[in-house]
């Protein structure tokens, strides 16, 4: 997240731009793939380059650990929205690894899922590499599989590792 774009947003306070997110939508069938995931054991986690409150939002939603969910934090200090740049978005596998270590599962057990061409970094050393929906030609080339309904992921999981 760029802190000089930050800046040009017109917002008095947090509040704002949580009222702005109340209209977010989830992908189709995103709660239910999550939640049946889950009940198969698999730890889901959020790793976006957007902002926090946006992540913070889609987690609870989708009953995702605040601890597992790693996005960039917005404040607001002294009349100024600033920004803290914690999940670079062509750097994701460092939070990745990070996730890695701090619940020590091997990177072997992990898979990742992407839709741009930022994602292509959330690949770099897991196991199953996902495009779901994808944007752009080069994360379809990375990928090992291209979904496009979400929950056509519970079979290609279960095929893999359950």
């Amino acid at each position: 997240m760029d802190e000089k774009n930050v800046h040009l947003w017109e917002v008095s306070s947090l509040d704002d731009i949580r009222e702005g997110l109340t209209s977010f939508t989830l992908e189709p069938y995103a709660a239910e793939v999550v939640d049946r995931l889950k009940a198969r054991g698999v730890i889901c986690c959020i790793v976006l380059s957007g902002i926090d409150l946006l992540a913070s939002e889609v987690g609870k939603t989708l009953g995702i650990e605040p601890d597992l969910i790693f996005a960039n934090e917005l404040m607001y200090t002294d009349g100024m929205l600033t920004s803290v740049c914690q999940v670079e978005p062509y750097k994701k596998d460092v939070i990745v690894k990070k996730i890695s270590r701090e619940l020590s599962i091997p990177l072997n057990e992990f898979a990742a899922v992407g839709d741009a061409a930022p994602d292509i970094s959330l690949f770099q050393d897991v196991f199953l590499k996902i495009a779901y929906n994808p944007k752009d030609h080069i994360l379809v080339e990375a990928a090992d599989v291209v979904l496009t309904d979400l929950r056509e992921l519970l079979s290609v999981c279960l095929w893999f590792y359950l």
